[in-house]
């Protein structure tokens, strides 16, 4: 397989983070390891790791950026595969990888591409991630969503398209202030994707001015184009919860798009994996089912 060349040199403290060389494979999954009829499917529980950083011209915006191709990516000739972007990739992109093989190998789910984005830092998290800027925001750092879909659609997606065999199919998944960006975007009907996983969104940001965003476009969200949304959320953030109780009673605007989940026996934090997992699980299962008849 070609290396995929970097349009910019990372910063040192990226470079010792980011995976170097396009042939570095991954380990195989200890928790597949362990199950039983595991250890035959060894030899598709290896993948191969790259990484790149992109830099968009007149936007002086940088981003490293993770991608794991599937188990035989590079035998299966023209085949082409769906994409999973997964938000704060730094912390998210491990997991990811492993609920994709595991949904692959295990669930007959098709391969998947997965592509993990740096989100810099927290305080880059709250201008990136936030469609509006927050009240109690004095220096105004927030509220800057806009530019970083442009940046997500304009220079990563179109990367990706271009060094990798993708399939037009995409899932945006982010957790937290990650989570209401996901949300936004599909608010934006961003045509980059036709899946969103918002794990544990910030719904309550700016004075739920999201939910006002969802409610507008409710009643166009159930046709057969519409795309797949999975919200999930824990029990230890009631602000939140009952945000997340508000879209559960637009569900017959929503549905059957729109795909809800508690994890009461889960953390704002940890009911990443577990949520994450069903995200994704659910996202084939819509694929697979195609649009619904008439």
């Amino acid at each position: 397989m070609r290396e995929v060349a970097r349009v910019a040199a990372p910063s040192a403290g990226q470079e010792h983070d980011m995976i170097k060389g396009w042939h570095r494979p991954l380990l195989p999954l200890a928790c597949l390891a362990c199950i039983p009829g595991a250890a035959h499917a060894q030899d598709h529980l290896i993948g191969t790791e790259s990484a790149l950083t992109i830099e968009i011209p007149g936007q002086g915006e940088r981003r490293a950026v993770w991608i794991s191709v599937p188990p035989g990516y590079e035998r299966s000739g023209a085949t082409r595969y769906p994409v999973a972007y997964v938000l704060d990739g730094r912390g998210l992109f491990p997991g990811a990888v492993a609920a994709a093989r595991f949904l692959s190998v295990f669930e007959g789910a098709p391969g998947m591409i997965v592509v993990g984005i740096d989100s810099v830092n927290p305080a880059a998290r709250r201008r990136d991630f936030t469609p509006v800027r927050a009240a109690s925001d004095a220096e105004g750092a927030s509220g800057q969503a806009d530019r970083f879909a442009a940046l997500l659609a304009g220079g990563i997606v179109p990367r990706i398209n271009m060094d990798f065999r993708t399939d037009g199919r995409a899932v945006l998944i982010g957790h937290s202030l990650a989570g209401l960006f996901a949300l936004d975007a599909w608010h934006r009907r961003l045509p980059a994707f036709d899946g969103y996983i918002a794990i544990s969104p910030t719904l309550p940001w700016a004075d739920n001015e999201i939910m006002g965003r969802i409610a507008s476009r409710a009643k166009g969200s159930s046709d057969a184009k519409a795309p797949f949304v999975f919200v999930s959320m824990a029990a230890d953030m009631p602000a939140y919860l009952a945000q997340m109780e508000r879209l559960e009673s637009m569900a017959p605007q929503l549905a059957p798009a729109w795909q809800f989940a508690r994890f009461p026996d889960d953390t704002h934090v940890t009911t990443v994996p577990g949520a994450l997992f069903r995200g994704l699980r659910l996202y084939h299962q819509h694929l697979a089912a195609g649009p619904p008849k008439p």
